[in-house]
């Protein structure tokens, strides 16, 4: 039988055939087994396609993130290098910045030294041109007819002081505040509401002791009679005379040290010109400006002198009156 089994499968024959049909039935079920899953043991092949598809997306949204997270933090490492580079710069400049302002801080202290040595000469310059140009003016006709009228068409200077102008016109003298003076005369003689208010005040306070001392003097005349009296006068107008003396030199000793104190501020300026010009450090221009300060010192004390006599003269006056008075 076996001979006879092997014979007939030579060729295709009964085995062939058998073979085919077991191929035939695994295909049949692999292909049963993928369109149907395992049955109830685990999801089928199309749900794990699904699946792998949801896994796949959520992997590219995570890379695709990531991708944007690194750009970020290239980028903010970028900005923070040109930041960096940024800052650098505005360091260096910031520190050139502080060399610029310390030396224009140099320069502003140099520029108010000048400033005051300016204001000191212009100081001294007004004043000199106030007295020059009003003792020039006396005896001058000036037309003050565009503020007073046509009766000052023509007036003669007869005295100028800090508070008004003083003139003779046809009706008779007159003195005319300087307020009401023409701008152009105004300008001229350098009046000005400092200056008024000044010599206002020393005015003031000069009247005054005088109006004291006659009030006292007077008081004390009482008590004394004739020849007393008399002798009384003559005394007062002595001893008048004597200060306006001591006055007069002490006022002629203070024109001596404004002059030398002048001189000296005038070599202290030269020198600090010189050394600021030669890039040093001076204190020359300090000691020009202490050397004008005392200068202009030494000027009021000359001028304070000055109008001491003028009262002193005035009391004199009044002395002469009393005794030309109780003579009779």
């Amino acid at each position: 039988m076996f001979n006879d089994f092997h014979e007939t499968t030579r060729n295709v024959g009964m085995m062939g055939i058998i073979l085919a049909l077991l191929v035939l039935a695994g295909f049949c079920g692999l292909g049963m087994a993928v369109t149907s899953g395992f049955g109830k043991k685990g999801p089928s092949m199309e749900a794990r396609l699904v699946d792998q598809e949801k896994i796949r997306g959520d992997m590219t949204r995570r890379l695709k993130q990531k991708k944007a997270d690194l750009e970020g933090v290239y980028e903010s490492a970028t900005a923070a290098k040109t930041l960096a580079v940024k800052f650098d710069e505005a360091a260096k400049k910031l520190a050139h910045e502080r060399v610029t302002i310390a030396e224009s801080q140099e320069v502003v202290v140099g520029l108010n030294e000048d400033l005051d040595v300016l204001q000191l000469d212009f100081e001294e310059h007004r004043e000199k041109y106030r007295t020059t140009e009003r003792a020039m003016a006396i005896g001058e006709t000036l037309d003050l007819s565009s503020t007073k009228g046509a009766d000052f068409k023509k007036c003669k200077v007869l005295g100028i002081s800090p508070l008004h102008l003083r003139v003779m016109r046809s009706a008779g003298p007159i003195g005319i505040p300087y307020q009401d003076l023409p701008l152009k005369i105004q300008d001229r003689f350098q009046f000005g509401l400092e200056e008024a208010t000044a010599y206002r005040t020393k005015l003031n306070a000069s009247n005054a002791n005088r109006d004291k001392r006659i009030a006292a003097w007077k008081k004390d005349q009482k008590t004394k009679k004739g020849a007393e009296a008399h002798q009384a006068l003559i005394d007062a107008i002595a001893q008048a005379q004597g200060d306006i003396a001591k006055r007069a030199a002490y006022a002629k000793q203070q024109d001596s040290e404004e002059k030398a104190w002048e001189k000296k501020g005038r070599s202290f300026e030269s020198a600090g010109r010189s050394a600021k010009a030669a890039g040093r450090i001076s204190s020359a221009t300090g000691k020009a400006r202490q050397a004008r300060n005392r200068a202009a010192m030494h000027g009021r004390r000359a001028t304070d002198a000055r109008s001491a006599i003028v009262q002193l003269e005035k009391d004199i006056v009044e002395y002469q009156n009393l005794l030309s008075s109780s003579k009779k």
